[in-house]
């Protein structure tokens, strides 16, 4: 038995429009949020540096691997949901576990 609920128009902009984004429908992209929200039954990892470093690659690699990637794809050509301080100069081992 399906259940309804009800958005009001400015919540049903926000969700169409990152549905938009992502090329997909509302109901889809919904869907995708109400299933993340179960218990996860695989790890997490909240940075591009934990889970590097759970594939066992040192701080030197990550920072260069970072570094390769400010190099082929400059922040400024990235789309506008990049955060400014994901750089190669800003990879620290102090924020490994970092929770957004």
């Amino acid at each position: 038995m399906g259940k309804t609920i009800e958005l009001t128009d400015e919540q049903d902009a926000i969700l169409e429009h990152a549905a938009n984004r992502r090329g997909e429908i509302a109901e889809d992209l919904l869907a995708e949020m109400i299933e993340g929200l179960r218990e996860p039954s695989r790890p997490v990892y909240y940075t591009t540096y934990a889970f590097m470093r759970h594939l066992e690659m040192s701080f030197e690699e990550v920072r260069e691997s970072a570094r390769l990637a400010d190099e082929f794809f400059p922040p400024d050509e990235l789309d506008t949901d990049h955060d400014p301080s994901d750089t190669a100069e800003n990879v620290s081992p102090d924020v490994a576990d970092a929770h957004p």
